[in-house]
């Protein structure tokens, strides 16, 4: 056997494995989207309830600071608890905000979804 001979059956079994992984990523690529969508459909989806339910919690401390402040105890710390509930509500819109854009996007444009999740990868 010689060196074109050899080169010649390593070129072979590369073109072979080409194939054969160029074959089974067609088959798998439908439901490796699929996966995908469903992860992070599921992902936002989480995030939308977790911002909602800080909201409704930092709505409570509101309620908690005014209570206090109308009663005249501790007007530092009921200062405090409004600065960081009225900082959780945004913080906590502006999660839902992205999330609902995402899911959007994932709705209306997935094949642009994709392009990006991709982008990202790279």
């Amino acid at each position: 056997m010689n060196l074109a001979d050899n080169l010649t059956e390593i070129t072979d079994l590369a073109k072979n494995g080409v194939i054969q992984a160029v074959a089974f990523m067609k088959v798998q690529m439908p439901e490796l989207i699929e996966q995908i969508f469903s992860y992070y459909t599921t992902l936002n989806i989480i995030g939308i309830v977790i911002s909602f339910i800080g909201i409704v919690a930092s709505i409570f401390g509101i309620r908690q600071s005014l209570k206090m402040f109308n009663e005249n105890i501790d007007s530092a710390g009921a200062a405090v608890l409004a600065v960081v509930s009225i900082s959780a509500i945004v913080i906590g819109l502006a999660f839902i905000i992205a999330n609902s854009i995402t899911l959007i996007q994932m709705s209306i444009a997935p094949k642009l979804y994709l392009i990006e999740y991709i982008k990202g990868l790279m």
